[in-house]
């Protein structure tokens, strides 16, 4: 499978973290699998119940486990990701279903889905279009994601692939569109609860005084706070050719105001990360969050695709966080000058 989509960072940076008990309740579904090649030996389960998100570490015997997931009234998306935060296998769950799971974990894509209509469907999807999915360009994706949806509109798995396996959710209003186009009965609200809610642009930016990330073989401490800061998150998947003019422009930012600027790699691939930032003759720090978006430092942020960009003030409010570099850049370059002014 590829890492972890948009739709599930989404879910992951609005809603409250909630690890509960699964044994005896009501609305439950079991999940078995059988995975073979997977070290360490256990699984990160991620789901959201009727009460919140369930997030938890389950581990497997001989390559096997058996979960029972509570509380989930609704169809809810199951994710199952490595120790390296890789998307093993996407399910959706709901009371009843016995969910499995089998496969190669050391092999991208190579985890397969059954047990229910909705899952076993959504596996051919994936086994019909390989290789789309296998390649770093998703256009191809993309495309057969939208032509299923213009022809599936009463299929709840449109509202899936479009949620969960679409890319371009940058577009906005192409995405809206393609949403409403499907059925409602076919696009249940605890599926889209968490993708409408960042739609209406309701969300307060939040406070964010310190980040812990990983650098030089150790995890860091990195304080926002004091300063006018701009974080430039990125994936090398995607990125690698048009960053250098994103690293041009944030040249010019840092060289000509007092704003702290620093970039953080957000995906698990960092001998790649360490080959890319080698030839950067920049005056910043690099970080790499390994958790990628999902990790704990960068949840409130919502990251919901790259590149993102972050600036906080000296009391670590976030003033802008979304796509736009040159909206950050004018936002930062403000924040520095009223906190200079204000120092004398």
């Amino acid at each position: 499978m590829k890492t972890a989509s948009p739709y599930l960072l989404i879910i992951l940076s609005l809603l409250t973290l909630l690890a509960t008990s699964s044994c005896g309740k009501k609305n439950a579904f079991k999940l078995d699998a059988k995975l073979a090649n997977l070290q360490p030996d256990e699984v990160r389960v991620i789901y959201q119940n009727d009460s919140g998100i369930v997030d938890m570490w389950v581990p497997l015997s001989q390559g096997k486990l058996s979960y029972q997931g509570t509380d989930v009234s609704q169809p809810v998306l199951l994710t199952v990701l490595d120790r390296k935060s890789q998307v093993l296998a996407y399910a959706v769950v709901q009371a009843g279903d016995h969910v499995k799971m089998s496969g190669d974990a050391s092999k991208q894509h190579a985890v397969k889905v059954t047990g229910t209509k909705l899952n076993e469907r959504w596996q051919l999807f994936r086994d019909e279009h390989a290789a789309f999915y296998a390649d770093p360009n998703p256009s191809r994706l993309d495309a057969a994601i939208e032509k299923y949806i213009g022809e599936n509109q009463s299929d709840m798995l449109s509202t899936v692939l479009l949620l969960v396996d679409y890319s371009n959710l940058t577009n906005r209003q192409h995405v809206d569109e393609m949403l409403k186009s499907i059925s409602d009965e076919a696009r249940p609200a605890s599926l889209t609860q968490s993708y409408e809610a960042l739609s209406s642009g309701k969300r307060s930016l939040p406070r964010v005084p310190q980040l812990k990330l990983w650098q030089r073989g150790n995890y860091e401490e990195v304080s926002l706070l004091g300063h006018t800061t701009l974080l430039y998150l990125w994936t090398r998947s995607r990125e690698v050719t048009a960053r250098n003019a994103v690293v041009n422009e944030l040249k010019e930012l840092a060289a000509n105001t007092a704003v702290t600027v620093a970039d953080v790699l957000i995906e698990s691939d960092s001998i790649m990360w360490s080959k890319t930032i080698a030839g950067d003759s920049v005056a910043w720090q690099h970080y790499w969050a390994p958790c990628g978006p999902q990790d704990g430092s960068l949840r409130l942020l919502g990251i919901t695709s790259t590149p993102w960009f972050t600036v906080t003030d000296g009391d670590g409010l976030v003033a802008y966080n979304g796509v736009n570099l040159q909206q950050a850049c004018r936002i930062a370059r403000e924040k520095c000058e009223q906190e200079q002014q204000a120092k004398h």
